[in-house]
């Protein structure tokens, strides 16, 4: 049976499904309460808060939790996330770089700093952190996603571009996002009839999108 703040945290996570983040924060809070020296209580109550927009209490809390178990590189990937979602991406840049001094083999760490240096407009540095990402295991369809549209957006590498976005596909096969992009790199390699085939892939994925939202 949970300890009564492992409830409370699970309603709250509960309530922050169902963007209900003003009930979350009092179970998060009371979680807290009840035990004080549990890290993720704190993130998720300065998650709830970043939600809402309430930014400063949101890093107070983030923070917290990461004071309390330093260890947990899990909220130092929230803190990165959250100053990146705040366009303060030098912050989340050095966030990253912490990370990294403290486990130098994180593939995702990497993917974090690609997608920083591809908002500088660094594509260099930004395709070669996406491919360590891969190199080092981080076995997830975002540093594909990712370098591919450097590849077919800014280098004009259509075929690299397509190819990665094919690898993103197969390991996210639910995202309806990425054969929609892929249409691009298929128009851009004039190959009529891989353009038809993807135009078609996209159409199939917005259709089941769109009967999900019904």
């Amino acid at each position: 049976m949970e300890n009564d703040s492992e409830y409370y945290n699970r309603q709250g996570n509960q309530a922050s499904n169902y963007n209900n983040e003003e009930e979350a924060i009092k179970y998060y809070k009371k979680a807290i309460e009840l035990s004080p020296d549990t890290g993720k209580y704190y993130v998720n109550l300065g998650t709830s808060y970043e939600n809402i927009k309430q930014f400063e209490l949101a890093e107070e809390y983030i923070k917290k939790g990461i004071s309390i178990e330093p260890d947990d590189l899990r909220f130092h990937f929230k803190l990165a996330e959250f100053y990146w979602n705040i366009e303060r991406k030098d912050k989340s840049f050095k966030i990253y770089q912490e990370i990294l001094s403290r486990d130098s083999s994180n593939g995702k760490a990497y993917c974090g700093i690609g997608r920083i240096y591809s908002e500088m407009e660094d594509y260099g540095k930004a395709v070669e952190s996406f491919t360590k990402s891969i190199d080092l295991g981080y076995n997830n369809s975002d540093p594909y996603l990712y370098r591919a549209i450097v590849y077919n957006n800014d280098l004009l590498e259509y075929e690299k571009a397509l190819a990665d976005f094919k690898k993103a596909a197969e390991l996210n096969p639910d995202d309806p996002l990425i054969p929609v992009l892929m249409v691009a790199p298929a128009a851009n390699l004039k190959d009529q009839k891989l353009f038809d085939e993807q135009c078609q892939k996209a159409d199939e994925a917005i259709e089941k999108l769109d009967s999900r939202g019904n």
